[in-house]
Formats: structure tokens, sequence, C-alpha cells
């Protein structure tokens, strides 16, 4: 039972340290908003990369560490866009 939940919490800090990155990656791409589409994807490759390593170096599997990566990344874009939605339909 607690070898479960030592797993379940390394997971936790897995997605809380993406999710950081991913809100860097936010900050960068507006920062660099007037820059070419092939310069934005090679900081999209950066960031997912430094995403992929901070699943593996916590959770030593790289399945885990891909599933993970994937899945805060699909959740931050989710809260991404409701938020984007929400401050438009308040703004107008």
């Amino acid at each position: 039972m607690k070898f479960s939940g030592l797993i379940s919490l390394k997971l936790y800090v897995v997605l809380i340290l993406q999710w950081i990155v991913w809100s860097c990656f936010t900050l960068a791409e507006w920062l660099s908003q007037h820059d070419r589409f092939v310069f934005k994807a090679v900081m999209f490759t950066l960031f997912f990369q430094m995403s992929l390593v901070i699943g593996k170096k916590i959770l030593k599997s790289s399945f885990t560490a891909v599933f993970m990566t994937v899945i805060s990344l699909v959740t931050y874009l989710a809260v991404h866009v409701v938020l984007q939605q929400l401050t438009q339909t308040l703004g107008t």
C-alpha cells in the first residue's frame, strides 16, 4: 500500500513540474509572437524534451514518462483553451 502511494505521489510531482514547463513555454511563445512558425516548432520540441527528461529522471520509466508528458500537455492545453474562452467572453 505504501509503495502505491509513493508511485502516485511521483506522478503528481511530475505532472506539476511539467505544468510549470508548459507555463514557461506559453510565456516564451507569447514573448516571441512575431517569430516564424519554424522557430516556434523548435522551441516546442525543446520544451517537450525538457518535460520528457523531467519525467524520466523522476519516474525511472520511459513509457510512463512519455505517457505523463502527453497527459500533462493535453491537460495544460485544455485548461489553457478554457481560460482563453473565458477571458474572451468576459472581455466582450
